[in-house]
């Protein structure tokens, strides 16, 4: 079932399209990546229906190196043969991350006149009623003055929230200064308390679970700073979580847990939204954060991201960019 078993899933799609080209115009097709079979229907649908193919890269295949990993190099070229085919039939790709179409076109040459980058983005509407100072303000938390860094998703050996978490208890302990992690996400209570019992010990852990997507936004609108991470492992590497540009659309200082030179390090420093220090660098991290608890012990936390670039990745405008495509496509066919 190479590229994977979604692959007899085309049969279907083929037979849909049938019926949807005798019933109406059918100006384009879109298809998803992954699941990678998607890419077997590029040249089929071109071959029978001579309708303009769109793939969308939500990621990388024959590079991804998650996948890597995980796989035998013998699948990696076998990988490449299925990208190439598709190139080729397709009109235009798309791909979600600069590092994606950076290896694409290096990969692909003879395509890269048919490559764009349309990234991830936010809803603005999830953000109609969320107010980013909505954080506590020093003495009126829970019966303590707390510093509080929210953070929403799971964790894993490629997310690790180990170094977070003892730079937190390093802080305490060394310190005195209890500055409380706001966490939802998907992994159990019982599993965190496993992981990191001392977080629970010292009360430095607000554990919410896995919480709507709009509540929780309002974990990160209670919190005063901001956090995700990556491991700096191989199959990070281009990594560009699409949650980073709701954490940028909270207008909330971000700190960014990774490789400083790495695209989503970038994005941090083009938006001014925060700043990045490595995971490896326990001593780093607890600069970082000691330098943003003092700035709102002393009421000097005033974060002014550049709201202009941020609202470029607002989704109404990257639909518009999509629609470009499209508009594009159809233009090609009328010869303008």
């Amino acid at each position: 079932l190479f590229p994977d078993r979604l692959k007899s899933w085309n049969r279907g799609v083929i037979r849909c399209l049938d019926r949807l080209v005798r019933s109406e115009p059918i100006g384009a097709v879109l298809i998803n990546v992954a699941p990678f079979s998607g890419l077997l229907l590029s040249r089929a649908i071109k071959k029978r229906f001579s309708i303009p193919v769109v793939l969308n890269f939500r990621d990388a295949f024959s590079f991804n190196n998650y996948y890597q990993l995980h796989r035998r190099s013998r699948d990696m070229h076998r990988a490449m043969d299925v990208e190439r085919e598709a190139f080729d039939s397709a009109d235009r790709a798309v791909f979600v991350t600069p590092f994606m179409m950076s290896g694409y076109s290096r990969i692909f040459p003879e395509y890269a006149h048919k490559m764009c980058v349309i990234p991830n983005g936010y809803d603005e509407d999830d953000f109609l009623e969320f107010d980013p100072d909505s954080g506590p303000e020093p003495g009126t938390g829970p019966g303590e003055n707390c510093f509080t860094i929210g953070y929403n998703g799971s964790f894993s050996k490629l997310v690790p929230m180990r170094p977070l978490a003892h730079a937190l208890c390093t802080i305490y302990e060394t310190h005195g200064i209890r500055i409380r992690l706001s966490i939802a996400t998907k992994n159990t209570e019982s599993e965190f308390r496993k992981l990191f019992p001392d977080l629970f010990r010292l009360g430095l852990v607000d554990y919410r679970g896995f919480l709507p997507h709009r509540e929780s936004l309002a974990n990160l609108g209670r919190a005063h700073l901001l956090t995700f991470m990556f491991a700096d492992n191989p199959a990070t590497e281009g990594a560009f979580s699409g949650k980073v540009f709701e954490y940028l659309r909270t207008y909330k200082p971000i700190l960014l847990l990774h490789k400083k030179d790495s695209d989503i390090a970038r994005l941090i420093a083009d938006t001014t939204a925060g700043i990045t220090v490595h995971i490896d660098s326990q001593d780093e991290i607890i600069r970082a954060i000691l330098h943003f608890h003092e700035l709102w012990q002393n009421g000097r936390l005033r974060h002014v991201p550049d709201k202009a670039r941020i609202r470029q990745y607002d989704y109404r405008t990257l639909a518009k960019q999509m629609a470009s495509v499209f508009d594009a496509l159809q233009a090609d066919e009328k010869g303008e």
